[in-house]
């Protein structure tokens, strides 16, 4: 019997080592994610793809964004709170311009109309373990696709500046562009 008791007991101590072990990477690989609070619609290249509005702190400064699948790459989109009234503006002069008609087709620097935005990417290939991370900046403009308008979102390539992060893979994020449609942004904007 004593020896029951005692197999049981180190078949637990092995369970719970391995439960913590599994908690531990949890909190390692979970802890410094986001958290998503909802989720908006957004085209990349041509196809609508749901998206997490997610926020996050970052040297004492609140960030709101999206996490979006893009470039064959999980990527976390930041701004800075402060620079959220940026975005709004711009998809309110975009909604006029919409509205009255002034979008036009093929026009130079349509995709810098409204302005642009500095931002905080991170990205990686699995969506738990994001670690590469760059500042960079983004242009808020219009794009025609198939002669439909669309807000854009057009995010700048940049170099990884994590130095803790030696593998050549993914090194250099992609160009960005993310394209809403007038409910899409609307909704975004909403929710950010």
């Amino acid at each position: 019997m004593a020896r029951r008791f005692f197999s049981a007991k180190i078949t637990m101590l092995k369970n719970t080592r391995l439960i913590n072990f599994a908690f531990i990477l949890i909190l390692a690989f979970g802890a410094s994610q986001a958290q998503a609070q909802d989720i908006v619609h957004v085209t990349i290249d041509q196809k609508v793809r749901d998206a997490q509005v997610v926020g996050m702190e970052r040297d004492g400064q609140e960030f709101a964004g999206v996490l979006v699948y893009a470039n064959n790459a999980w990527n976390n989109i930041y701004f800075n709170k402060s620079d959220l009234q940026i975005i709004q503006q711009a998809a309110q002069n975009y909604f006029a311009d919409f509205d009255s008609m002034r979008l036009k087709k093929g026009k130079k620097n349509s995709i810098k109309k409204y302005g642009t935005v500095p931002c905080f990417v991170e990205w990686g290939s699995v969506k738990k373990t994001i670690d590469r991370f760059c500042d960079t900046r983004a242009d808020l403009g219009y794009a025609f696709v198939k002669a439909a308008p669309y807000f854009c979102v057009n995010i700048y390539p940049a170099k990884n500046q994590n130095p803790e992060q030696k593998s050549p893979a993914y090194q250099t994020l992609d160009r960005l562009t993310l394209l809403f449609t007038k409910s899409q942004i609307s909704d975004l904007c909403q929710k950010l």
